[in-house]
């Protein structure tokens, strides 16, 4: 389901197994082809739910669907984990805590998948970034199992936002 839509980027609330809702999902649109509606019974198990009908998630910073920057930097401010994945050959999804965004990096502060927090963020090149998810059942557990929130490299200064730019 649509939950918003901006000039780079679509989000969209997942809908897992049965019908249930759980998590979002940011898609970027140029990397959308085709879409088909789902005329399975979930759908229509999915309206009777009590989060019906789905919205944005509540945020104390509206979501920046407009640029891949804002849309990551919104969730560095909440420092809430998400999961990125890119345009390489491979499918792979990393999940963290956006850390800082320098120059055409994003770097995430990434947790493994026994729930715990690696020595160092990781880069990815934002361009290459095509999809976010957030909220889901996955990382759900993961903050979940988490031995305390994402660390800080103490030789790192405190990351603040930049001026919003165009990527």
């Amino acid at each position: 389901f649509v939950v918003g839509l901006g000039a780079k980027w679509v989000m969209l609330a997942l809908v897992t197994d049965g019908g249930f809702f759980g998590g979002h999902i940011a898609l970027k649109l140029g990397e959308i082809r085709s879409v088909r509606l789902d005329g399975s019974f979930q759908t229509s198990f999915a309206q009777t739910r009590p989060e019906w009908p789905p919205a944005l998630p509540e945020r104390a910073v509206p979501i920046d669907l407009d640029n891949t920057r804002g849309l990551l930097r919104t969730f560095a401010l909440a420092e809430q984990l998400v999961g990125i994945e890119a345009d390489y050959k491979f499918r792979a999804k990393w999940i963290g805590v956006p850390d800082e965004i320098i120059g055409p990096w994003v770097y995430l502060r990434e947790i493994d998948t026994h729930a715990v927090w690696r020595d160092k963020p990781r880069g990815f090149r934002i361009r290459r970034i095509v999809v976010v998810t957030i909220g889901d059942n996955y990382q759900r557990a993961l903050a979940a199992m988490a031995d305390g929130p994402a660390p800080r490299d103490p030789l790192v200064p405190e990351w603040s936002p930049r001026p919003a730019s165009r990527d």
